[in-house]
């Protein structure tokens, strides 16, 4: 027996972070969500996460500071980067930190 892969999706826009939940439950993943870094970073220490959606800008701690904490930790779980206000030095520098990608929104994907 098989268990899904669980992804955690950190978004401090309640909506985006639904959207993409349901996307991916759609798909066969297990899903759970926060709407913060440092609240996320929790529950990668608790919980067995398979890989990370975060959004770059978000209260308490953004993305680049979570990413930052996972190295420290070390948590090696791959982290997906995402922000509406996408540039490329801040797409290097999260790449540079260890960010498997970095997507700007809105994500448009064939998954739905």
């Amino acid at each position: 027996m098989s268990t899904k892969p669980s992804i955690l999706v950190i978004d401090d826009d309640r909506i985006a972070q639904q959207v993409i939940a349901q996307c991916l439950e759609k798909n066969g993943f297990r899903v759970s969500c926060a709407p913060d870094g440092e609240s996320g970073l929790a529950q990668l220490t608790d919980n067995s996460i398979d890989a990370v959606i975060t959004d770059y800008m978000m209260p308490k701690l953004d993305g680049i500071g979570l990413l930052k904490n996972m190295k420290e930790k070390p948590i090696a779980v791959p982290l997906i980067m995402m922000t509406a206000h996408g540039s490329i030095p801040s797409a290097v520098h999260a790449m540079r930190l260890g960010a498997a990608d970095y997507l700007t929104k809105p994500v448009t994907t064939p998954m739905s």
